[in-house]
């Protein structure tokens, strides 16, 4: 599939908002943020997926191993090693006293709550990502009106099995189970070509799209899928996703691409895995060499959220070259059409 700048440009600015709600803890905007930025990843995932129900699923299955897990298991092992030699020991992990045994089955387990992936929560994503694409591959093999009944089912046993065994399953099938539907209308925006469908009604969309988001963002309370947190109300989590999804879109389509940002929404993987080690080390500096502690505001939440997207490019360019199969890529430079590096992160 094409390469769409816009599609590059919303991951990347989904990403920042990603960081940036992990520095920023308390605001208002962290809340906004939180309540729709990685939903984003799921619905851009479906908009750019190439059809697979008719390949053999054994074909598909190793396809996603090795774009998904196997960059994950890789990339884990090397946040679990940094954190059980260094990062448990200063900070916040300090005070937590996370359990290694617990932290190492949690590299296995991939359920992002703080108990089990002290070492790096945000990659719970990845796990997650997978077992949706593995429910699309089915549900893709069913006619029209079934793979809807299917995204309006698959939330109630989510929702369902977590009530029933008070914890969420591995690799967080409960909560791919209740996202799914994001990457299912990722499918649908892309069947129905969004982009020509809006064509010439961009900034009116965008407009009203975000005039109602704001407003209706409001209405729900806190959002952290993650951990499986739905807000109040889980029509109004489904709604306010895709309505972002909407006029970023609609906004970013009619926006001149910039070569720099459509890059980086084509690495976004190094930045969700490494985004909190560039952190670490930033605060490392602040108080070792300037005896200064980092004390996060909204603005400068914003400042160090693209103080450490860009410390991270060296890591970008260095696994792109070298180790391209950390990132998800077959070969060097080259980039897959529906992958995770590609397209997802």
């Amino acid at each position: 599939m094409k390469r769409l700048h816009y599609i590059d440009t919303l991951k990347i600015v989904a990403i920042f908002m990603v960081v940036f709600q992990h520095n920023d803890l308390n605001s208002a905007i962290r809340f906004y943020f939180q309540s729709f930025s990685v939903l984003l990843f799921f619905v851009a995932s479906g908009f750019v997926s190439s059809p697979k129900s008719h390949l053999p699923f054994m074909d598909v299955l190793k396809k996603y191993i090795r774009h998904l897990m196997a960059p994950y298991f890789l990339i884990s092992i090397v946040l679990y090693l940094f954190w059980f030699f260094v990062g448990r020991y200063y900070g916040n992990k300090a005070i937590l006293k996370s359990d290694p045994l617990d932290n190492f089955i949690g590299v296995f387990y991939a359920q992002g709550g703080s108990e089990y992936m002290q070492w790096g929560i945000p990659m719970w994503f990845l796990p997650t990502l997978f077992v949706v694409v593995m429910l699309d591959y089915f549900v893709s093999k069913l006619r029209l009106p079934f793979q809807i009944l299917a995204t309006l089912v698959f939330p109630v046993i989510g929702m369902g099995a977590f009530q029933v065994l008070g914890y969420h399953l591995p690799w967080s099938i409960d909560i791919a189970l209740v996202v799914y539907l994001f990457y299912f209308t990722g499918r649908i925006f892309k069947r129905i070509d969004l982009a020509e469908a809006i064509k010439g009604w961009e900034l009116p969309i965008f407009t009203l799209c975000f005039a109602v988001h704001l407003y209706t963002s409001q209405l729900n309370e806190i959002v952290g899928v993650h951990n499986g947190q739905y807000g109040k109300f889980l029509v109004l989590m489904y709604f306010n996703a895709i309505l972002a999804f909407i006029w970023l879109f609609a906004l970013l389509k009619v926006v001149p691409s910039w070569k720099p940002l459509t890059w980086l929404g084509c690495n976004t993987l190094p930045i969700l895995a490494f985004h909190l080690l560039a952190m670490t080390m930033i605060k490392g500096v602040a108080l070792f060499v300037f005896q200064h502690e980092v004390i996060f505001t909204p603005i400068n939440a914003a400042f160090y959220a693209v103080l450490q997207i860009f410390l991270l490019v060296p890591v970008i360019l260095f696994l792109n070259k070298y180790l391209p199969f950390f990132v998800g890529q077959a070969q060097k430079k080259e980039p897959v059409s529906d992958s995770l590096s590609a397209t997802s992160w």
